[in-house]
Parts: C-alpha cells; structure tokens; sequence
C-alpha cells in the first residue's frame, strides 16, 4: 500500500516519492524498527507478541505515529486516500489498543481486511485480491496457534467495518 497509493494518487514523480516515504515510514519501518528494539530490551518474548499486554506499548508508539503522519498529510495536503489511508490506521490501533485490553484480537487481519475495504474504493479487483490474502492471513495465524478462529474474525469484522465507516464518513464530508 506504501507503493500502490502514491502511485495510483500522484501525477508528478516527486510527489510519489514524498507520499511513498510517508507512507512506507509511518506504516511500515518505524513500527518495525520499534518492535525489534521491544523484543532486542526483552519487553516483548516472542516475534508474535503473544501475551497481549506485551502490545498495549507497541500500540500507543504507533498511534502517536500514525497521528504524526496523518497530520503530515493533511498539512502537505496530500490526496484524499492518503489522508483517509492514515486516519484508518490511527483510528483502527486506538480501538484495537482499547479492546486488547479485554480481549486479544489480530492486529494482522484488522491490516489486511481493512486495508481489503480500503480498496474497494480505488481497485475493486484488487480489493478482492486482498481479501484472499486476508483468508490465508487469517487461516496462518490460527494454523501457527497465534490467534484463535474467533480473536482473527473478531479482526476482519473489525478491520472492515472501521475503514468502511471512516472511509465513508470521509469521503461524504470532503466532497
């Protein structure tokens, strides 16, 4: 999405680099630079941060910098998507930081099933490409003892009603 976004959303290639590494930093590198350092101090055990209250740190690092982006975003004014791609993020990770606290649910199916929804407003086709890749998401967590059945449909159902609501609330406000 990093990639596909700014291509599908620029004209000019400057414009594309500078949404890509938007993009690819906030949502991609610099959580991942954050987990490795959580699990390199040994505040996180495993690679899939099983123990749910190993990710309440993790979740409010990363909704301080989806904020921080998605202010970016809005004040280089950067293509509608893109701001509505970050708002989802923020407001997806404040849920999924809330609702850990009870129950554990599956960060990587709310990505991928919203980022599956998110689609069906560029690329219909690719959406449902996405939400293939959703399924074996899904399936791969719980065949790894990641994750139970219901903690990743707890994430799809998740995952796609938040970024249809946001996406739609968005869309009918900006136009």
């Amino acid at each position: 999405m990093s990639f596909y976004i700014p291509f599908v959303s620029t004209k000019t290639q400057s414009d594309f680099w500078r949404l890509f590494l938007l993009l690819f930093l906030s949502t991609v590198l610099i959580p991942l630079i954050y987990f490795i350092y959580k699990r390199k101090r040994g505040e996180i055990i495993n690679r899939d941060a099983e123990i749910k209250e190993e990710r309440n740190d993790v979740y409010q690092f990363t909704i301080l910098v989806f904020s921080v982006a998605y202010v970016v975003a809005v004040l280089i004014q950067s293509p509608i998507f893109v701001q509505i791609y970050l708002l989802n993020f923020t407001i997806s990770t404040i849920g999924v930081f809330f609702i850990n606290r009870k129950i554990k649910i599956s960060i990587h199916t709310i990505s991928a099933a919203g980022t599956s929804a998110f689609l069906l407003f560029l690329d219909p086709i690719f959406s449902i490409i996405t939400l293939l890749i959703t399924i074996l998401i899904m399936w791969s967590r719980v065949t790894l003892k990641v994750h139970t059945l219901k903690e990743v449909f707890y994430g799809l159902i998740y995952g796609i009603c938040v970024t249809l609501i946001i996406t739609i609330l968005v869309l009918s406000y900006a136009t």
